[in-house]
């Protein structure tokens, strides 16, 4: 990704370029920019009035472009591509700027801290003094005794190892009642002092293979955040990597060869945090993670599903993340499962389905897809997807399934020649031929944006031809310049004359004054003189036509 962004000027058309540059200038040139992934990006620009989408996917080794513009359509590239790779190279450069600012700036204060810090004081002092001070401040200060425990926790057994992290927890933050409504500083302050300290113990837990002690901690922590999010409504952007480390420590302990009572134990503490009334999945949930190493049996698959369906069939918005966790447990009771998504509306269904396209897990993706197909479970936005995944993994015959689908239930021939565009597959003389039958019926628009977008423009040039239609041509010019000379000098003479016999007085010579500037716009100036000179020798007896350049 770095590589693309750093040669940009290099990579790009040198006229295309020139445009893109005079574009970025422009202040209100890009309205919107949303980063879905850490290689997908989109932006909504506003150019001359007209609202365009761009989506850049930047993973290697191949990566993919795609703008609403016809000149994107016909060519493949355009300025407005290489504007939004400038944009999201600008916000990667200021990332990078910030983060070595930051780095300076803690560089000089450790310097300054060097000369009378921590290690200096206590090389200096009497250990039966310091001991004394601890004593002291922990009687005065229930944020460094907290601390102080925290500390220790893992180095000090207990009968129940287990409370011992739920009573840490527990004393940095109080229930949610009537007296005690909303969080307070203090406690927030300490619940992020204690998870990173926590998160210390657990990677020393994870080396010294003290598995049982990381899970205490793990799920502990997770159940508290859980908490927290639901009943304080506090989810700020800082809380989500303290979540995420948490979970990746959840993960690593299913990865690693354990005993089977604890591997049970992992599963048995898995079943009671995420039943938990309070239990809330954020997009990068626990579940997601683990998901192929997890072992429910029935009776907890249906108790999941019954403890979110209520919140699935809601309109909460966090409804899709639950529907998530129920299609990542899939592998486990397919058909419970299965039985419960076919009662959920049709549009949820999608939003998840959507979900597992963002997030990269295409292969569940394709498997809940192959399974809804039969039961006409599949909304348009899916089956567009489906399409466009299968055309960029090169996989035809499955590609054109689902185009067949989205000409049968929304004719949308357009949405075709776009994602064709899109992907640009290799295809072959069967895979052109299947496609000419589907669109057999479609508009005639519609059958020479196919010819144009799978490069048959001479077939382009012989359909304009027999449509008769002038307008029609100037539509496909761009295309059309590639006939030999003559050819194109030949489908104009005659679609021209085409339009005099059936238009006469300004009509008439206006379409022929357009046409001249088309072709000359186009660089076709000799050409353009050479109709003229035809047109005017064969109609010579229509006065009106005898002053046209």
């Amino acid at each position: 990704m770095r590589a693309i962004l750093e040669n940009i000027e290099q990579n790009s058309d040198e006229i295309l370029w020139g445009f893109a540059e005079e574009l970025y200038e422009k202040p209100d040139l890009i309205q919107k920019i949303r980063q879905i992934s850490r290689t997908l990006w989109h932006l909504d620009l506003q150019v001359e009035g007209k609202k365009l989408e761009v989506e850049i996917y930047l993973k290697s080794p191949k990566p993919k472009f795609t703008c609403e513009c016809h000149k994107f359509l016909i060519e493949g590239d355009c300025e407005h591509i290489i504007v939004a790779l400038l944009r999201i190279r600008d916000l990667e450069l200021e990332k990078e700027a910030k983060a070595k600012k930051q780095k300076i700036k803690n560089a000089a204060q450790k310097a300054e801290r060097a000369k009378y810090n921590v290690n200096s004081i206590l090389d200096k002092s009497h250990p039966e003094e310091l001991k004394r001070f601890v004593k002291t401040f922990a009687s005065k200060d229930p944020s460094f005794l907290l601390a102080l425990k925290v500390h220790f926790a893992n180095k000090i057994d207990l009968e129940n190892n287990d409370k011992k992290y739920k009573h840490l927890l527990d004393a940095a933050i109080k229930p949610k009642n009537y007296k005690h409504p909303n969080l307070t500083t203090k406690e927030k302050r300490d619940f992020y002092r204690l998870a990173e300290s926590l998160s210390n113990q657990i990677e020393d837990c994870l080396i010294l293979k003290q598995y049982r002690e990381a899970k205490y901690i793990s799920f502990h922590v997770l159940d508290k955040i859980s908490y927290i999010k639901k009943n304080y409504k506090y989810t700020p952007s800082r809380l989500l990597p303290v979540e995420e480390d948490f979970i990746e420590s959840i993960k690593s302990l299913f990865d690693k060869k354990i005993a089977p009572e604890l591997r049970t134990e992992l599963n048995s503490g898995l079943f009671t945090l995420i039943t938990r009334s309070y239990y809330t999945p954020s997009e990068v949930n626990l579940i997601r993670s683990i998901h192929k190493n997890i072992s429910l049996n029935s009776e907890e698959v249906k108790t999941i599903i019954e403890a979110y369906a209520p919140i699935i069939v809601s309109k909460e918005p966090v409804r899709v993340n639950y529907l998530l966790c129920l299609l990542y447990l899939r592998n486990l009771e397919p058909k419970l499962i299965d039985d419960f998504v076919d009662t959920v509306k049709l549009d949820t269904v999608s939003e998840a389905l959507h979900k597992l396209y963002q997030l990269e897990d295409i292969e569940l993706f394709h498997e809940l897809v192959k399974d809804l197909q039969p039961k006409d479970r599949l909304s348009k936005n899916t089956i567009i997807l489906s399409t466009k995944l299968f055309l960029f993994d090169e996989k035809f015959d499955e590609a054109f399934a689902f185009m067949e689908l989205l000409i049968e239930k929304f004719q949308d021939y357009t949405m075709i020649t776009n994602l064709i565009v899109l992907s640009t597959p290799t295809l072959s003389k069967t895979n052109i031929k299947k496609l000419d039958k589907l669109f057999e019926n479609a508009p005639i628009k519609d059958k020479l944006n196919l010819l144009e977008v799978t490069d048959r423009i001479k077939e382009l040039s012989e359909e304009i031809k027999e449509e008769k239609d002038l307008s029609l041509s100037f539509e496909y010019l761009d295309s059309l310049s590639e006939l030999e000379e003559d050819d194109l000098y030949e489908l104009y003479l005659e679609l021209v004359k085409e339009h005099l016999s059936t238009h006469i007085g300004n009509s008439s010579k206006e379409a022929i004054e357009e046409t001249n500037r088309r072709l000359k716009n186009a660089g076709f100036t000799n050409l353009s003189r050479k109709l003229t000179t035809t047109i005017k020798k064969e109609f010579k007896h229509r006065k009106i036509l005898a002053d046209i350049n």
